[in-house]
């Protein structure tokens, strides 16, 4: 009569390597529960940074305020900064169209006057359209 190895694996799951095993879990465990809120934040890059203390302390004060993850302040955070420097950029971009205006008009000939306050308002005016 044949008996079994004592080694041998008693299902088949036993005999499967660490790695599959995690696979699985991975597609059939926890992870097939998550909310479609938290996959949607997971889209975009990965990345790993270090932070520094200054920003960390402003991150988690954020994080505890807002009730959210440490991650998730610092994505706000990001955020808002670079919403801050599109409006700044925003503003340089109207502050060289004015200074071309008034520098057009101005250097239109050599001999003319400096611009009035007038011409000078309308310059200024003239991308407000």
């Amino acid at each position: 009569m044949a008996t079994r190895n004592a080694k041998a694996p008693a299902s088949r799951s036993e005999g499967v390597s660490k790695a599959t095993k995690q696979s699985r879990q991975d597609t059939l465990g926890k992870g097939s529960r998550q909310s479609t809120q938290s996959t949607a934040r997971r889209v975009g890059r990965r990345t790993t940074l270090r932070v520094p203390k200054a920003l960390d302390t402003e991150v988690s004060r954020v994080s505890r305020e807002l009730g959210i993850s440490g991650n998730e302040a610092l994505v706000r955070l990001a955020a808002r900064g670079a919403e801050t420097v599109r409006r700044e950029r925003k503003v340089r971009r109207v502050i060289e169209r004015r200074h071309a205006a008034v520098v057009a008009t101005a250097s239109a000939e050599a001999s003319t006057a400096f611009p009035s306050d007038r011409e000078m308002r309308e310059a200024i005016l003239a991308d407000r359209g």
